[in-house]
This record gives structure tokens, sequence and C-alpha cells, in this order.
């Protein structure tokens, strides 16, 4: 076991509790980043990002920006059946987030990381050329895909090499199933 990766949904710990359905789970969560990192593994934060929370970003990266993890990742909720669709982010929404990430990551040196939100590329993209108001279609040719070297700061493990243990010991594959 090299690498512990935890949840932590919100920066208080009755908006973390609410939102996992678990009471005192925001303490467990920081009891075990705090024994982890006092055994020598390396650790992540994964947040699911939701209008629930999404308000609570600023401080829950004031709160993390100061421990050693090795990773913060934002997932951004995914559609399925029977999800709630009233805690997805809109559109607008999801571009605002991508601008505080972006000023989040110049800020301080800690690794963020998105997930679930392949159009952050493109973000990303359209901030380095300057020019926000670029068409989309035209960030689609090879000079601008050609190379994702920066894209992603932090290398990731093999996905074979990744198993996740929920709060009540099942072991998975993915987090999602």
């Amino acid at each position: 076991l090299r690498r512990v990766v935890v949840p932590l949904d919100d920066a208080s710990p009755e908006g973390h509790d609410a939102l996992r359905g678990t009471a005192g789970s925001f303490r467990t969560t920081f009891h075990l980043v705090g024994t982890a990192l006092t055994a020598g593994l390396e650790v992540e934060i994964n947040t699911l990002v939701t209008r629930r929370n999404v308000d609570h970003l600023k401080a829950m990266h004031e709160r993390l920006v100061d421990l050693p993890i090795a990773a913060w990742n934002l997932y951004l909720l995914v559609p399925r059946r029977g999800s709630n669709e009233a805690e997805l982010l809109t559109a607008t929404e999801v571009e605002q987030l991508f601008g505080f990430v972006h000023i989040l990551r110049q800020i301080r040196p800690l690794p963020i990381r998105m997930f679930e939100a392949p159009h952050e590329r493109r973000f990303q993209l359209e901030i380095d050329s300057g020019r926000r108001d670029r068409q989309i279609d035209a960030l689609f040719d090879d000079t601008h895909w050609a190379d994702f070297t920066g894209y992603v700061g932090i290398a990731s493990e093999a996905p074979e090499e990744i198993i996740f243990i929920t709060h009540s010991g099942e072991v998975w594959p993915s987090e999602f199933l």
C-alpha cells in the first residue's frame, strides 16, 4: 500500500456528514488522513462537486493546502438514472468552476485534478491561447492536440493498481461501482 484516497465533500463537518449520510465521517476522514501521513503513505482527497458544496471549495482548499497531500481530485457529478438532477451544475457553473480551479492552481502548490470533466481541457487551451472568446472548433486542429505535456501535473497510478475501500471495508475496483 502506497497511497490512500479518502472522500471530503465539504469544508464543514455538518456539510460533509450530510453529503455522505454518515454522522462523524468528517472526523473519521481527517483521522484517516493523519494516520496515513504519519505512516508515510501518500494521501489523495476526492471531492464530488455538486450545487451543495461548490461554494465551499475555497474553504476546502484553505483547509487542504497546508497538508502534504498528493492530490485533490475534484469530480463532477455524472447524471445517472435515479440521481438528483438538482445537484448538477449548469454549464455556466461548470465554466465558473474551471476558472476558479485555474486560479487555485496558481495560488498555492496543491495539485488539483478534475475528473468526469474532459471539457476542462478545452477551457485550459482557451486560457493558454489567451483568447477565451475563440471559436471552439478552432481548438480541434493538430497543433493544439498534438501534445498533452503538462496537462496533468502528476502521474496517475495505473488503473489496475488502484482499489477503493469503502467506509464499511468493502473493496471495489472503482469508487463508483
